[in-house]
């Protein structure tokens, strides 16, 4: 059932305007790759697109994986992909294939919290002149160590635990707004 979901998006939602990855384009142009296009990721994908881009969906693990998010695409959300790439095994291979595109790569964005550390890899392995690296990727996609990295810069940040159970809460917790994850 969710296989279909997802075959049913990805004719639908996504449509992949050539076939072929391995063919240049004629002329050259710019392309932005959206690592998990999925939820706000789907309309920065379709802004991109709309403003002439070439879009280059690289999906953090097979699209198998990623079923739960099908469901967070907006609903009308129509984006148009040049490409579609899936992280196998080896971000060596995804970074062949995006530049097999053939495009000038102006930026890999994440469109997914799932594709966080993709994002960060892809972008450093393809040398943009834009990319937050990956010295701080857990960082982006942890809230305790964002918290506290947040902290170390000098920036306020809301008082934390990281506990392992309920009973780990210290008493000024009782009676005061808490938020658990």
């Amino acid at each position: 059932m969710v296989l279909s979901r997802l075959e049913e998006l990805q004719s639908e939602l996504f449509i992949l305007e050539t076939g072929e990855v391995s063919s240049p384009p004629a002329p050259p142009t710019e392309a932005m790759v959206v690592v998990d296009p999925f939820c706000t990721g789907a309309c920065l994908a379709a802004h991109c697109h709309a403003l002439g881009y070439k879009v280059i969906a690289v999906y953090s693990t097979q699209l198998e994986e990623l079923a739960s998010l099908a469901s967070l695409i907006p609903q009308g959300q129509v984006v148009g992909f040049h490409s579609i790439v899936s992280m196998e095994n080896d971000i060596h291979e995804v970074v062949k294939k995006v530049q097999a595109c053939g495009f000038s790569i102006k930026a890999c964005m994440t469109g997914a919290e799932t594709g966080v550390e993709l994002a960060d890899e892809l972008s450093s392995k393809l040398s943009l002149l834009l990319t937050n690296g990956t010295g701080q990727s857990e960082a982006r996609r942890n809230k305790s160590i964002m918290g506290e990295t947040m902290r170390e810069a000098g920036l306020r940040s809301a008082i934390q635990l990281v506990a392992t159970g309920s009973r780990s809460r210290p008493s000024w917790m009782s009676g005061n707004p808490t938020l658990s994850k």
